[in-house]
């Protein structure tokens, strides 16, 4: 049980995003040839037009452009696109699919229709469209550190595919955090460790994974993190001496009092353009599929649903 612990965070459209980020991920990796989600996207962006170049890409994505380059690097290493030279810049490389990556590019596109159909299936039709909606209106949002995103330059079926809006949002959400919360230098995953630790001292790293819904190494990594800057504190378990439980230490506490302040006004600016009522359906709808789609993940966390 979670003794209420989680439903904090299940009416905050940040974690929300996040969590259906993940199901977005585990979905499409049981459709794909072996592509990640993130690489789909670049092959369907290159299979629509072989004039793109490394910034075209980033910005139909919604990418920042190292990321991009990582991407082209990978797809590049496992045969589905080349560097041609920019014939209107000698000295750029253009990234083009191989025969290989338009075979994939094609099995790609289908994979990720079928991916949207499998992501929007718990909500109403008139609930699926109101939340494309809703996603894009944060996911177009102009203001903001998020890296900017051209979908105007993107094919209709990619520019209004909910997994896509939804990673876009996510991105303008984690955006404005980190812009927020820059002088406590706090991730929102290191946050919410903090906050769940305050809740419910004295846990395991295992623990804080099965609770909420993080991979065991990636919960170390965050530890680590806060141990070193004495934001939390670790001991041997008095109930089973091969583990160890972890704390919040007051200069934890301190930092999230600072940051609380600093994180809500971050969800603020994520939700500025929309208004009360739309926030509600989006929560509403992002619930939803989070409580549908969970049980499939590996890490599904501890989740109940929010009255």
């Amino acid at each position: 049980m979670t003794d209420g612990i989680m439903d904090l965070f299940l009416t905050k459209p940040a974690f929300l995003l996040a969590r259906v980020d993940q199901i977005c991920t585990a979905l499409y990796a049981a459709r794909s040839g072996g592509e990640t989600l993130a690489q789909a996207e670049l092959l369907l962006l290159l299979a629509q037009s072989d004039e793109r170049d490394q910034i075209s890409l980033s910005r139909a994505a919604g990418v920042d452009k190292s990321t991009t380059a990582l991407i082209l690097d990978n797809l590049a290493g496992n045969g589905l696109i080349e560097r041609i030279a920019d014939p209107q810049d000698r000295r750029r490389a253009r990234p083009r699919l191989t025969a290989a990556g338009r075979i994939r590019a094609a099995a790609a596109h289908m994979a990720f229709v079928g991916l949207q159909g499998e992501l929007t299936e718990p909500l109403t039709r008139e609930a699926a469209e109101d939340l494309t909606i809703l996603l894009r209106l944060i996911a177009e949002s102009a203001e903001g550190p998020a890296p900017p995103w051209a979908s105007d330059e993107a094919p209709a079926f990619l520019a209004t595919a909910p997994s896509l809006l939804n990673r876009r949002a996510l991105q303008v959400a984690q955006a404005h955090f980190l812009a927020c919360a820059a002088p406590l230098s706090l991730t929102p995953r290191q946050f919410s460790m903090l906050v769940i630790l305050l809740a419910r001292p004295g846990m395991t790293q295992v623990g804080f994974s099965r609770l909420f819904g993080l991979d065991p190494s990636t919960t170390g990594l965050i530890m680590r993190n806060l141990l070193a800057r004495g934001l939390i504190v670790d001991r041997v378990s008095p109930h089973d001496r091969r583990k160890r439980v972890h704390s919040i230490t007051p200069a934890g506490l301190d930092a999230i009092h600072a940051a609380q302040p600093l994180v809500d006004r971050s969800e603020r600016m994520t939700t500025a353009s929309l208004d009360s009522d739309q926030v509600a359906r989006l929560i509403a709808h992002l619930q939803r599929l989070v409580f549908a789609h969970s049980p499939r993940l590996r890490f599904p966390g501890e989740l109940q649903t929010v009255a």
